[in-house]
């Protein structure tokens, strides 16, 4: 599953027109284990352990402590927690290097054959609608 940033993703205007909302690539990756999250509860997925890689130690670290110097990063560990808890589901996190990153093909819009992607669809939480191409 592939989304498409905006252009300005890093730099957002906020709803009250006044200030920008800067983000960066561990928001991002922390926004990546909310949309998991969301994608797993709406396929119906409960009560197990998901083993997630990923090649950003502040967002392993973020999301091991459940809090993070960033105030944005916290909306989004509270977001996620709010879903695995009642669910009954565990995030265990394991650190994969970027050149082992299985990802990274995706990353470079290398999407790879149609079977292999996955077919649920979610409807992305309204406040993370400014940063994505929808």
């Amino acid at each position: 599953m592939a989304f498409r940033l905006k252009p300005d993703w890093k730099t957002i205007q906020s709803p009250d027109g006044v200030n920008n909302v800067r983000q960066d690539i561990c928001w991002l990756e922390t926004i990546a284990v909310e949309l998991v999250t969301i994608l797993l509860v709406t396929m119906g997925i409960h009560s197990c352990s998901i083993i997630i890689h990923s090649n950003n130690m502040g967002t392993i670290g973020a999301a091991n402590k459940g809090h993070s110097r960033h105030y944005h990063i916290n909306l989004s560990i509270c977001c996620t927690y709010s879903l695995l808890i009642p669910y009954l589901i565990t995030h265990i996190f394991k650190y994969v290097p970027s050149e082992s990153n299985l990802a990274d093909p995706i990353l470079r819009r290398d999407l790879g054959p149609p079977s292999l992607m996955i077919q649920h669809t979610f409807l992305l939480p309204v406040e993370l609608i400014p940063f994505f191409d929808v």
